[in-house]
């Protein structure tokens, strides 16, 4: 009963903020990227950003198209299946924690996350493949803590397949294959090998379509994009900041020295992720101390807020006396993140045991 009362408020607090947005905003929602490949997927221009052939992982941007195929060009089905992906963030935030620990532990995660001030506008009006990945990872994560829990190999067929589509959603969550990977490493017995081969079976499948379709178009295997090398360099470069700004408050490329920037517009697609990357790693080279300084800094700018927090959206319909209550808040869930990390390192948490011979580990 209490999940459904989360679940109520958590949509009722999306559907306020999507109306104030909306209604100060001329009815108009805040596209991304994605908007654009969406739009020339549907015009039959094919799956295009400028001149990139392969931008960002298609799964959000398929999904864009697909709805404004269903809907319309408008973005009443958008919402739709974003108020619905945030309920299912709620509720499986909700399940991990009770898989996890305990029911009053899950209780206050889900309230934490049906409330929270950022998500209340990523999971609202934002165009944005936050709540998707959000979605995808969870349930990866659920299906693998089922996996560990009853050995059960439809689990880990689950567990591979969303890990595969999260990757698909945001690169960066291919990162979930260290759990299993760490799984195994812990029990080292043929069940669990089995069991994590298909969940590597699985996310290779889920991801084959992509793989198969870069390499038709360049002739070359490519994982997940040709806009890496530049995300590599922005982070690594002489005015790098560890965000995406340089100093003098620029994008990081209009930073750049104009001969750069000139050599870097006459190359097509692959030519310029190739040059990113050669130049991130030979500056990288250079000085591989200041490397490990600058990951340290964007690894703190990750958990709390870097100097040009909020600068890439507008925000000025919300009052900027709330970031302050906003970052009070921030620092509180840190805590209780610290805190629940720490009680699962000593063991002291009710739903997980890593006692030699449980079936969770």
């Amino acid at each position: 009963f209490l999940i459904r009362r989360i679940l109520f408020f958590g949509l009722l607090a999306r559907l306020l903020v999507l109306y104030a947005y909306l209604s100060s905003h001329g009815w108009q929602g805040e596209v991304w990227e994605y908007e654009v490949i969406a739009q020339n997927l549907l015009a039959g221009k094919g799956y295009l950003f400028g001149q990139y052939k392969t931008p960002f992982v298609p799964l959000f941007p398929l999904l864009c198209a697909f709805l404004h195929f269903i809907g319309g060009p408008e973005l009443w089905l958008f919402y739709v299946f974003q108020l619905t992906a945030a309920l299912g963030v709620i509720w499986l935030t909700h399940s991990l924690c009770q898989l996890w620990f305990d029911s009053k532990t899950a209780n206050v995660a889900a309230w934490l996350v049906a409330l929270e001030p950022g998500l209340l506008l990523y999971h609202s009006y934002k165009v944005d493949v936050l709540t998707l990945a959000a979605l995808l990872m969870l349930a990866c994560l659920y299906f693998f803590t089922l996996t560990a829990k009853s050995l059960n190999p439809r689990h880990a067929c689950a567990t591979g397949l969303f890990l595969g589509l999260s990757a698909l959603s945001r690169p960066s969550l291919i990162f979930l294959l260290a759990a299993p990977a760490a799984w195994l490493a812990l029990r080292l017995d043929k069940s669990a090998l089995k069991l994590c081969g298909w969940i590597f079976l699985f996310t290779g499948l889920s991801m084959a379509p992509w793989v198969v379709r870069n390499y038709s178009v360049h002739r070359r295997v490519i994982l997940f994009s040709n806009y890496s090398g530049a995300v590599l360099w922005n982070g690594n470069n002489p005015n790098s900041t560890g965000t995406t700004k340089a100093r003098n408050g620029k994008p990081q490329f209009q930073a750049a020295p104009p001969e750069f920037q000139e050599k870097i517009l006459a190359l097509d697609e692959l030519g310029k992720n190739d040059l990113f990357k050669a130049e991130a790693v030979r500056f990288i080279k250079q000085d591989p101390t200041a490397f490990v300084r600058r990951s340290a800094l964007k690894f703190f700018y990750f958990w709390w807020f870097s100097p040009h927090f909020a600068d890439r959206v507008p925000y000025g319909w919300i009052d900027t006396r709330l970031s302050l209550g906003y970052k009070f808040l921030h620092a509180l869930m840190l805590g209780l993140m610290v805190l629940g990390v720490w009680a699962l390192a000593r063991g002291e948490a009710p739903g997980i045991s890593i006692q030699s011979g449980e079936p969770f580990f």
